[in-house]
């Protein structure tokens, strides 16, 4: 005839056994980790480090980005725009959209990361008055989402202006 002792230690034991088995269930369905809503970015490359002010060269500044809920690309209507510049010499600011396409057909669950390359045109970069035969400039750049969430930013490297 089995114990008073042992009837506790089969409880038990079943008990543990049941609460290890029911942890590892609620483990495996726990949500993964998502990347982060607020978009980000980092900085890939520059195409170039010299520019003849006003003239038809480009320099192309390539970033990677990702968001985590995959708002990307806002509409040209919204009054908003995707990507921000800002020029190191007097703060002026020159905005972009995502290329077309970037944000069609994504999932947002599943986020959204990619490549995205800006075309800085030297017919607007210009040498300053103080700076006749020589300047230097750096552009900070960030993004933002839909939602209005920025991103972290980053700054290419000098470009040197001559006339």
């Amino acid at each position: 005839m089995p114990t008073n002792r042992n009837l506790i230690t089969g409880k038990l034991s079943y008990f543990l056994v049941f609460t290890v088995l029911l942890s590892g269930v609620m483990l495996s369905c726990t949500k993964k980790n998502k990347a982060s809503d607020k978009p980000s970015i980092s900085f890939v490359g520059i195409s170039g480090d010299s520019v003849k002010a006003g003239s038809n060269q480009i320099i192309a500044v390539k970033f990677n980005f990702a968001d985590g809920d995959a708002d990307l690309g806002v509409s040209p209507s919204s009054g908003n725009f995707d990507i921000y510049t800002t020029d190191s010499r007097d703060t002026s600011k020159i905005n972009y959209y995502f290329p077309k396409g970037i944000a069609e057909a994504v999932d947002p669950t599943q986020g959204i990361s990619g490549d995205c390359t800006i075309n800085l045109e030297a017919a607007f970069i210009l040498l300053r008055p103080s700076h006749p035969d020589r300047d230097t400039v750096r552009y900070e750049f960030y993004i933002k989402d839909k939602a209005g969430n920025e991103s972290n930013r980053f700054t290419t490297p000098d470009i040197i202006i001559v006339p």
